[in-house]
């Protein structure tokens, strides 16, 4: 768009080789994001950390929306959990990690395109 014109076959594979290795880098930080949100959760589940009420007290009230927060509802009742980055810091150091590889993909492609 900023261009004011299509980028070429040849362009648009430079612009793929630019963001590759930030892309493989983002994938595998999301598989291990995921897996320490699963052990995370594994645990406060094996130290009885969630709370569990009756639908019939909760009944027709949407479950909150807070950050950390995790709420699973079933037939006749709801469970819910909070992770939060201070206790999980392997967690706030992805999203980190993940914020600053987003700005250099974002850098490298801006600089890509200049030479456009």
């Amino acid at each position: 768009m900023h261009l004011n014109r299509s980028l070429s076959q040849a362009e648009i594979q430079q612009l793929e080789a630019v963001v590759l290795p930030f892309n493989r880098q983002l994938e595998a930080i999301a598989d291990s994001y995921v897996a320490e949100i699963r052990g995370a959760q594994e645990r406060l589940w094996a130290e009885q950390r969630y709370e569990v009420e009756s639908r019939a007290i909760t009944e027709g009230v949407d479950a909150p929306s807070e950050p950390g927060l995790s709420v699973h509802e079933y037939p006749g009742w709801r469970v819910s959990y909070r992770l939060t980055r201070d206790e999980f810091p392997k967690i706030r150091d992805f999203d980190e990690r993940i914020k600053q590889l987003k700005w250099e993909r974002l850098s490298n492609v801006q600089a890509a395109m200049r030479g456009f």
